[in-house]
């Protein structure tokens, strides 16, 4: 999960979020998703969904991995409606 802060802090120091274009936002996606990902195999499911959430809301509403996984962690958690 430090690895891909990492990766999301030089992206996120290096770029105007103005001029953040498609395939960049699809990079900083799959680098969230991943560190998501990590959290949630580290049973940080708080830190996992905050990944998960903002991923729906600033970038793909859509995104399959990132619902399906807040979906499983809320599951887990028996926080969901």
């Amino acid at each position: 999960a430090e690895a891909f802060t990492e990766a999301l802090t030089l992206i996120y120091g290096q770029t105007e979020p103005d001029s953040v274009s498609t395939s960049l936002n699809k990079q900083l996606v799959t680098l969230i998703n991943n560190r998501s990902a990590m959290y949630e195999k580290a049973s940080l499911p708080e830190l996992a969904l905050e990944d998960c959430n903002k991923i729906l809301d600033v970038y793909d509403k859509t995104h399959v991995k990132a619902r399906t996984r807040k979906l499983r962690i809320l599951e887990g958690m028996n926080d969901y409606y």
